[in-house]
């Protein structure tokens, strides 16, 4: 059987292939790092904002993640464009090809991503006054996301089964071509989400592992005087200064 996959483009790549596969997978990781902390983080945001009540900790946590989730959604966006243009430049004929058989649910992304960023600036800049209603901006922020991965999942596994087209393109439903009964999306998104919570946790961690670090420092530099917070100054900010600090006692 002859499958339906569009002629390539007449217009010559504009590097080597080689080059342009590098170029795709090196934007591609960078672009993973803040979008698991989006995606991630939303998560454990939604879980931080339920557990606030309860626990000052899990408030502090929420509020830490309401504050950098504007600058993590719009490095997401910016970093993602990239690795977009090199799968287009790639593989154009299979990517139109499947994001026009799902093309509803494909152009829906723009709206679900509008309304996620919008959730979360104004989850960052009205965290306080929101209160218990943060929750509820929060875990609409988080919906959105996930959905957007999930359609990024079925987008990207439709793309990669040609013999499914003709079958799509001539359904009672043409444009809503979800291809979420194919056995491997949920699992592939699963792996993508798992992936999100894992990196969002560690960002949590070092967090919590720099905060203990510079807090104990200093309380240490505030039992121990003026020589140990220039130690403690110099651990810090990785500078120097000439000299050597002395208390009012005219000691360390």
């Amino acid at each position: 059987m002859t499958l339906p996959i569009p002629a390539p483009d007449p217009i010559p790549l504009p590097a080597s292939g080689t080059l342009l596969e590098i170029l795709l997978v090196g934007t591609f990781a960078l672009h993973l790092v803040p979008l698991n902390l989006v995606l991630g983080g939303s998560v454990l945001a939604l879980w931080s904002a339920f557990r606030a009540p309860a626990s000052p900790q899990h408030a502090r946590l929420a509020r830490w993640w309401a504050k950098r989730f504007p600058a993590a959604v719009a490095l997401t966006i910016t970093s993602g464009v990239a690795p977009l243009l090199f799968l287009q430049v790639l593989y154009g004929p299979f990517f139109f090809t499947s994001s026009i058989l799902m093309a509803w649910p494909w152009l829906g992304l723009i709206a679900l991503l509008l309304l996620a960023y919008y959730g979360f600036y104004w989850y960052s800049l009205q965290f306080e006054p929101l209160g218990r209603r943060g929750t509820l901006v929060a875990a609409g922020s988080a919906a959105c996301v996930t959905l957007i991965g999930f359609l990024f999942t079925n987008n990207l596994v439709l793309m990669l089964q040609p013999e499914k087209w003709r079958a799509l393109s001539t359904s009672r439903w043409p444009g809503w071509a979800w291809n979420a009964s194919d056995p491997s999306v949920l699992p592939r998104f699963l792996h993508f989400f798992g992936a999100a919570l894992a990196v969002a946790g560690f960002a949590v961690l070092l967090m919590g592992a720099w905060r203990r670090w510079a807090g104990g420092c200093t309380a240490s530099s505030g039992r121990r005087g003026a020589g140990q917070r220039e130690r403690c100054r110099k651990k810090l900010t990785g500078s120097a200064t000439p000299g050597r600090l002395t208390d009012n006692r005219g000691g360390e």
